[in-house]
């Protein structure tokens, strides 16, 4: 092994080599269905995905605009689409509640976000030996840590 001398010139480090890369990745989880609720055929996480704080401005202003444009406090969809709790005094129909979902959509569309989902049989995740479920969890401890 030969051991480098004064004379020699030291070899040129790419340009990435010296940096160093940070990510801050913001995310929203939302579940639905419980694996112990007979009515509930699957459970369910999902949510979206960003990088950087722009994304989620971009996003909730559009959302709170479409919020006041529609008189809606929220948007809970298992009680928008029945037309139950705060929903049951607009008596709209299926047309109008698509024309309002499709604005929510756009919203979602324009900030970009990255939207992703785990979702499991609730009736096969009952079947799951014990000794598996111990280990990873009920159904919505699996799907969350699929999704990590």
């Amino acid at each position: 092994m030969q051991l480098p001398n004064q004379d020699m010139v030291p070899v040129s480090k790419g340009p990435f080599d010296s940096l160093e890369w940070k990510l801050m990745i913001h995310c929203f989880f939302d579940d639905s269905g419980k694996e112990s609720d007979q009515g509930n055929k699957f459970v369910c996480i999902a949510g979206y995905m960003a990088v950087g704080d722009s994304v989620w401005s971009i996003l909730a202003n559009g959302w709170w605009h479409q919020l006041v444009r529609h008189g809606l406090v929220w948007l809970h969809m298992k009680d928008f689409m029945q037309s139950q709790g705060e929903y049951v005094s607009l008596g709209w129909d299926w047309p109008k509640k698509k024309a309002v979902l499709e604005d929510f959509i756009q919203v979602i569309k324009s900030a970009q976000l990255i939207g992703f989902g785990v979702a499991i049989d609730a009736d096969a995740w009952k079947l799951v030996p014990k000794e598996l479920t111990r280990v990873e969890g009920n159904a919505q401890q699996f799907c969350f840590m699929r999704i990590m």
